[in-house]
């Protein structure tokens, strides 16, 4: 699902109404994506509502990687991270 307009429009464009680069590939491209960086129902179970800290710019193909590939390797390894860091607080 998308950002709703206000929150893309802080996300995609600086304060002087810009586009800003995307953040992968540093292109200015005339109609960024708005991503969520935290998957949306995952963001809005503990938030409620999206905030524009949880969106980056970027160019469609740049989106498409970091959906199907970047993403799910973040939160595989952030969850091995956690996994270890529980395991070594716990004495495991």
């Amino acid at each position: 699902m998308a950002f709703n307009p206000d929150i893309k429009r802080k996300i995609v464009r600086d304060k002087e109404g810009n586009r800003v680069p995307c953040v992968m590939c540093g292109v200015r491209y005339p109609l960024p994506d708005a991503v969520h960086i935290v998957d949306e129902k995952e963001w809005k179970a503990v938030h409620s509502c999206d905030r524009q800290i949880n969106g980056i710019p970027l160019f469609p193909n740049c989106h498409r990687v970091f959906d199907e590939v970047l993403r799910p390797y973040l939160y595989r390894a952030l969850d091995r991270k956690s996994t270890r860091l529980n395991s070594s607080h716990l004495g495991i």
